[in-house]
């Protein structure tokens, strides 16, 4: 009986040394320190997760919600030449996305024309590291008229993406499957370069 009394007594007193911070000498600043130092030693992680980027984060981006000036290419009404229209868009990471949604849009100027087909949509854009940038429109880019509407909307595409640095070369697709001809003017089955 008296091993079960010095048991119960042992439990109880290292209960109240548990409870009361430790039966250790060392005053709460030093454990703090003790601690303190542990955590220094701790080994760190060099196995960094390597992040993939979206393409389109090689295009310089600053603060989100600022605006930026980009430049638009359209047709002139009965003429060749491309015209370019100056307009604020806020700059976001995916800008050359953006940038494509305003040029399909059509300019404000109705001396001005679109050089798509009404109707068409960009279905995907994407940047590769190279500077090879994919556009996906929709099948209503097949309803060019002829070959001059088909180099106007190549020539505007080109030229709306050269002002960013990142973009080198195009590959059109159409409904996510890549082409050769559209109207037999341009030959899209190698990319094609895009002049900065």
């Amino acid at each position: 009986m008296t091993s079960k009394v010095i048991s119960i007594l042992a439990v109880i007193l290292l209960v109240l040394c548990l409870l009361s911070g430790g039966c250790s000498s060392i005053a709460p600043e030093q454990n703090l320190k003790a601690w303190k130092d542990l955590i220094k030693l701790a080994p760190e992680d060099n196995t960094k997760k390597e992040v993939k980027k979206n393409p389109e984060e090689l295009i310089p981006a600053r603060e989100k919600g600022e605006s930026i000036s980009i430049k638009l290419y359209f047709a002139q009404a009965d003429k060749e030449e491309l015209v370019m229209e100056r307009r604020e868009i806020t700059r976001t990471e995916g800008i050359a996305r953006s940038t494509m949604q305003e040029l399909l849009k059509g300019s404000d100027n109705p001396a001005y024309r679109n050089v798509f087909p009404e109707g068409t949509r960009l279905l995907d854009i994407n940047l590769k590291p190279d500077g090879t940038c994919i556009l996906d429109f929709s099948s209503e880019l097949r309803r060019l008229e002829n070959g001059t509407e088909e180099k106007q909307m190549i020539d505007a595409v080109c030229q709306t993406l050269a002002q960013f640095p990142a973009v080198k070369q195009l590959v059109f697709m159409i409904d996510g499957r890549e082409i050769d001809i559209i109207k037999g003017e341009v030959d899209f089955s190698s990319p094609i370069k895009v002049s900065q």
